[in-house]
């Protein structure tokens, strides 16, 4: 499909924070094609999803057309 991605281990994000003092924050993202979630005893099929750390709302600033940052 043409796409390219660069990685890293999940784990290096933390692993600089604790190592290297000028690293303030990281954040790990993971994409995935699709996914079954569930809520509420209910299910929801959902494609193209990116999985975030929490710190993500801390370091990007953005208007979200819903939800809250803080959930």
């Amino acid at each position: 499909d043409g796409r390219q991605l660069a990685t890293t281990s999940p784990p290096m994000g933390p692993a600089l924070e604790r190592e290297y003092p000028e690293v303030a924050a990281s954040v790990r993202l993971r994409y995935s094609d699709e996914a079954i979630l569930s809520y509420q005893n209910q299910q929801y099929y959902e494609n193209k999803l990116v999985y975030a750390d929490p710190a993500f709302f801390q370091l990007f600033s953005f208007h979200l057309a819903e939800g809250d940052p803080q959930a």
